[in-house]
Formats: structure tokens, C-alpha cells, sequence
């Protein structure tokens, strides 16, 4: 545990360290007594350089100056529930709660993928790609180059590619692969011919 992560619960950190999505929110027993499910919250991508400088600065011992500042970063305590949305930079991606999802960098910190499972069904989602800001950390939901794409569990992400499986469409029971790509802000995409898949992720 981090105290000084705050409310925030599953945290997927960019490769920079800058940002993270996690829960934000409250907790509740699973039904089968066996984990934690959502209760009130959002799924959020914020900042997260503040618990990352802490992580690096704990080992340090205090023996000038600049230690002592690392030192009191080391000892920082996580901003108050009701302040963290502004103190992270918080953006919602999701309202609570939340039977299941998936996040995923790729390897800049610049493209996010997110999975949210269905109620109903958590073997299927939503899949959204987002475009995040390398200076702020912030994403525009508004515009994403993929937004709420029916999607099975699971998906690929890398090299600026996207790949998932898509649920099984008008009665049929063979799954098709969607692969999304991208060259600097030049987004194309692609769909295999429905049949037997095997998604390596």
C-alpha cells in the first residue's frame, strides 16, 4: 500500500511515471466474500509524478540539503479526498461502478487504451483509444480515434498498433480481429475475416 496514493485503487502507470488511471473511489466486499468490487467512484487517468518522486526518493537518507528535500518527499501524504481530482488533474473516463476493465499504455505514454466490461457480460466491452498529452497528462474524450467499440476481453497494445477480438456478430459464432493504427496524429484501420482467433497479448 501507498498511503500516499489516495483514492486510488488498480493504478496503471504510464511508462513515464507522469500519469496513471485508476479507481477513484470507494470499495466494497465482492458477493463471493473473496476480493473488492466498485461502490461509488470513476475510473480516471491523473497525475502521477508526485507518488512516483516518492517511491524514488524514500531509500534516501537525510545527510545534506538536497537530501533533506527528497527526504520530505519521502514523507508526503497523499492529497485530501475531496482535493485529489484537482491535485491529480483528474479526467473521468468511466462513472462508477464498474463490474470490470482493462488499461493499457503503449510504450511513449502518448495512447491509452481502455477496456470496460459489460454488466452483464464480462466476457465483452467497450474499447476506447485515447490520445494523451505528453505535457499535462490530459486526454480529450471528446475526440478519441476510437470511442465505446464493441470488444472481447483483452486486447493489444504496441508499436502503433491496437489489435482486439470483436464479439461474434449476427448469430454467428466465429470472432473477427480489429487492428487499429497509427503514424504521429494519422489514425487507419483494418478488420480480419471472420474465424477462428487467437489474440496474443
Amino acid at each position: 500500500m501507498l498511503p500516499q496514493a489516495g483514492l486510488a485503487w488498480r493504478p496503471v502507470v504510464d511508462p513515464t511515471g507522469r500519469s496513471a488511471v485508476y479507481w477513484s473511489g470507494r470499495l466494497a466486499p465482492a458477493s463471493d466474500g473473496l476480493g473488492w468490487t466498485t461502490r461509488t467512484g470513476k475510473l480516471v487517468v491523473g497525475r502521477w509524478d508526485d507518488v512516483t518522486a516518492t517511491e524514488r526518493a524514500a531509500p534516501v537518507a537525510a545527510s545534506s540539503a538536497a537530501d533533506a528535500s527528497q527526504k520530505s518527499l519521502a514523507k508526503a501524504t497523499a492529497p485530501a479526498d475531496a482535493d485529489q481530482p484537482r491535485a491529480r488533474s483528474e479526467t473521468t473516463i468511466a462513472n462508477g461502478p464498474l463490474t470490470e476493465w482493462d488499461a493499457r499504455w503503449d510504450e511513449t505514454g502518448t495512447r491509452l487504451a481502455v477496456w470496460i466490461a459489460d454488466d452483464n457480460n464480462p466476457a465483452i466491452g467497450r474499447l476506447s483509444l485515447y490520445v494523451v498529452d505528453p505535457f499535462d497528462g490530459r486526454i480529450d474524450l471528446s475526440k478519441p480515434p476510437l470511442a465505446d467499440e464493441p470488444a472481447m476481453a483483452g486486447f493489444a497494445i504496441a508499436d502503433g498498433h491496437l489489435a482486439w477480438a470483436v464479439p461474434p456478430k449476427n448469430g454467428s459464432a466465429e470472432s473477427s480481429v480489429l487492428v487499429l493504427a497509427w503514424h504521429g496524429n494519422d489514425f487507419g484501420q483494418v478488420e480480419s475475416a471472420p474465424g477462428d482467433v487467437i489474440l496474443v497479448r
